[in-house]
C-alpha cells in the first residue's frame, strides 16, 4: 500500500510540475550534471551558482531526471536535498524566470522525501528544507 502510494504521489508530482514549470533550456543538463558529481565537489563552483538561478525549476529538473526508486538511495536523496537548498539559498532576484522564486514543485518533492526517504537523517533533513522553504510559498 505504502509503495502504491509513492508512486501515485511521485508521478502526480511529476505531472502537475511538467504542465505548469517553464525552465531555462539547459535545466535537465545542470541538474544531470549534478546528479553525476560526487556529493562534495557540489559544494564548489560554477554548477551550484547554475542551481541557484534556477530556483523551482531544480526541483522539476530532478523529478524528470530521476525514477522514485532512486530516492531510496540515501546518497541521491541527500542530493536532492542539496540542489533543492542552493535552489533556493540566493535572493529570488538571482532565479531567472519569476515564476521559478516560488518553491511549490520543491516542495512536493520535499514532501515525499520527507515522508518516504529509507533512512531517518534524509528524513530529517527533508522536513528541515521544508521548513526552511515554507515562508517562500506565496500565500494561497
Amino acid at each position: 500500500m505504502k509503495a502504491a502510494f509513492r508512486v501515485v504521489t511521485f508521478v502526480a508530482a511529476m505531472s502537475v510540475t511538467a504542465a505548469a514549470q517553464v525552465c531555462p533550456p539547459d535545466a535537465d543538463d545542470i541538474v544531470r550534471q549534478v546528479l553525476k558529481q560526487p556529493r562534495v565537489a557540489f559544494a564548489f563552483g560554477a554548477t551550484v551558482q547554475r542551481t541557484r538561478a534556477l530556483g523551482d525549476c531544480a526541483a522539476s529538473a530532478l523529478m524528470r531526471s530521476l525514477r522514485l526508486s532512486d530516492l531510496d538511495n540515501p546518497d541521491v536523496a541527500q542530493v536532492v536535498l542539496k540542489t533543492l537548498g542552493y535552489a533556493f539559498s540566493s535572493p529570488p532576484s538571482s532565479v531567472l524566470i519569476d515564476r521559478n522564486k516560488e518553491p511549490r514543485a520543491a516542495l512536493l518533492l520535499l514532501d515525499i522525501v520527507a515522508e518516504h526517504a529509507t533512512d531517518g537523517t534524509t528524513r530529517l533533513n527533508a522536513r528541515d528544507l521544508l521548513q526552511r522553504l515554507e515562508p517562500v510559498k506565496p500565500p494561497q
